[in-house]
């Protein structure tokens, strides 16, 4: 068994793969790389996330290939596939650190109550600087989604909350993910280096992700999927929730 599994889902993205993989290569060594081809369309998609995984020698990559289903089910797939005690999920067009699998596993290493580590992350791309991000209270948590996909979580607590909500469909998987281990009384801890890097393109899923009408569904699955927990805070989320679904829409209706 190794200690962390990198899971790595890839729809058409095999042009940034190869950065993804390369980021990873440091001294700490106790770790496995699973990419998931989630039924790539782009030509020679396939031939060339092979040709990828099979050059990098520096540490194991598992391929796994399956038809078109989604993120969801492409980082189920591979946690479920995962030798590792502790799950690294890796968009294939980021890059992290190396040194942010020593330390963040380390972190989960001797703090049970601990069950969420991430770290300081920027942007690159379309957009550059620090991604600033509030702190993940309960209550800011409800509110909105203060930790980033890559994140490291143990396998052992990922199964027992169920893993990715499959009808997260139109993204934010990751922010419910965060609440059901919260919820679970599981604490997250931030590490204070930039350990992550989110590459900004044109078009992208957060993007399509943010548009009005997905935003708000997203919002409602959100809450209907954690409904104790906003029952249990009495709704306090809720209201500067609401406040600023109304200022958006009132924002798009005047640009239109």
């Amino acid at each position: 068994m190794v200690k962390v599994s990198v899971i790595v889902p890839c729809y058409n993205q095999e042009d940034y793969l190869e950065d993804a993989l390369k980021s990873l290569i440091g001294e700490f060594k106790d770790f496995e790389v699973i990419v998931v081809n989630d039924g790539s369309s782009n030509i020679n998609a396939e031939n060339k996330i092979k040709d990828i995984c099979t050059r990098f020698k520096e540490f194991p990559v598992r391929l796994i290939n399956q038809t078109n289903q989604g993120v969801c089910a492409a980082r189920n797939n591979a946690v479920k596939n995962a030798a590792g005690t502790y799950i690294m999920p890796l968009d294939a067009d980021d890059m992290i650190c190396n040194k942010y699998l020593e330390d963040a596993s380390k972190i989960l290493d001797e703090n049970k109550n601990i069950g969420i580590v991430y770290s300081l992350a920027e942007f690159f791309g379309e957009k550059t600087g620090l991604w600033k991000l509030g702190k993940p209270s309960m209550i800011n948590m409800l509110s909105q989604n203060r930790i980033f996909n890559s994140a490291m979580y143990r396998k052992a607590e990922f199964e027992k909350v169920g893993g990715y909500n499959m009808n997260m469909t139109e993204g934010c998987e990751d922010w419910d993910l965060w609440l059901s281990l919260i919820g679970s009384g599981l604490k997250p801890h931030r590490l204070d280096e930039i350990f992550y890097t989110h590459r900004i393109l044109p078009k992208s899923r957060t993007s399509q992700a943010l548009e009005f009408k997905n935003y708000l569904n997203i919002r409602r699955k959100i809450i209907l999927n954690h409904k104790l927990l906003y029952i249990k805070y009495n709704l306090a989320a809720l209201i500067p929730l609401s406040a600023r679904i109304i200022l958006k829409g009132l924002l798009c209706r005047k640009s239109v």
